[in-house]
């Protein structure tokens, strides 16, 4: 497939005292609107923002920014939006340009499907699973043009705080996703948290239980440092049969 970029924003546009050093993102949905997936066509992704939320921490007196941001991933040929992609970034001692949270109405968010209240301490995983990633795997992210240095540039990486670059959220994120795909089959949405980084080299493990109605939770571990990465996550099975009693 061919990939266009239309309708971008640079963070730089709505943030003061911005610094890609000190973001970290924080929270990602994924919508799949069409399957099967088409395999080939040109496709243009459009991005916006969608809310700039301000946070004033109590012990430095500073401000921190949660910023909202949509990617819309259409097919040219047909006008149809195809995946909708919602992400949530924490970025330190930074603020908008406005200096006070907002809103962009022009905006129009998909709403995420909600979790069910289910208590996973008192039960067993259903399904474990693990994926020993590779020293390298950063380097080969890169080539889906996530060209951020805090993920190959070791003092890049040294001035936001990490002893070594980390791996791309979205790379761990995807191979949390694949390892459930491979035991359950596929799914249309997708909602997690980030909670740790992920260094080149080290094992995840998926642990997941099925809460009903077609719906996955599941968290994602660091088995080297027993640290836990992604959590409040879940997928929403596409082929789950609904019972008509």
């Amino acid at each position: 497939m061919n990939q266009l970029q239309d309708g971008g924003f640079d963070f730089n546009d709505i943030l003061k005292d911005y610094n890609p050093m000190k973001l970290l993102h924080g929270e990602h949905y994924l919508k799949i609107n069409k399957f099967p997936i088409p395999t080939s066509g040109e496709l243009n992704t459009k991005a916006y923002p969608i809310a700039v939320i301000q946070k004033t921490s109590k012990q430095n007196n500073k401000t921190n920014t949660l910023l909202i941001s949509g990617y819309d991933t259409i097919d040219t040929s047909t006008n149809e939006v195809l995946f909708h992609n919602q992400g949530s970034y924490f970025i330190k001692d930074c603020s908008s340009k406005t200096g006070k949270s907002e809103q962009f109405p022009q905006t129009h968010p998909v709403i995420p499907f909600k979790f069910p209240k289910v208590n996973l301490t008192n039960r067993n995983p259903d399904v474990e699973a693990t994926y020993k990633t590779s020293e390298n795997q950063a380097s080969l992210y890169r080539l889906n043009a996530d060209f951020n240095p805090l993920h190959i540039d070791p003092q890049f990486a040294e001035g936001g705080g990490f002893n070594k670059p980390i791996l791309h959220g979205l790379c761990f994120f995807g191979i949390s996703c694949k390892l459930l795909v491979d035991h359950y089959g596929l799914f249309d949405e997708v909602k997690l948290r980030f909670t740790n980084v992920v260094y080149p080299g080290e094992t995840l493990k998926v642990v997941a239980w099925d809460a009903g109605n077609g719906v996955i939770l599941f968290q994602t571990w660091v088995t080297e440092r027993n640290v836990k990465v992604i959590d409040l996550a879940g997928i929403k099975l596409v082929n789950f049969a609904r019972s008509k009693l």
